[in-house]
């Protein structure tokens, strides 16, 4: 019979396992978004003020 301490133990290990999985799972995502900003701030395609203001600020957060 597991003890309280080593249920627990196997609880919060589960539980780790979970989070790092949910965490990765939304990190993938993040990272996409951040290379197509990255990408856009650094086009040519676009031009004029609006452009230029917008990738400004798309760089201060990226």
């Amino acid at each position: 019979m597991m003890s309280d301490s080593e249920l627990y133990y196997e609880q919060l290990t589960d539980l780790s396992i979970r989070i790092a999985a949910g965490i990765k799972n939304r990190m993938q995502p993040l990272d996409e978004l951040t290379q197509a900003l990255t990408q856009l701030t650094q086009t040519n395609a676009i031009k004029g003020n609006a452009a230029d203001s917008m990738k400004a600020y798309i760089s201060e957060y990226i």
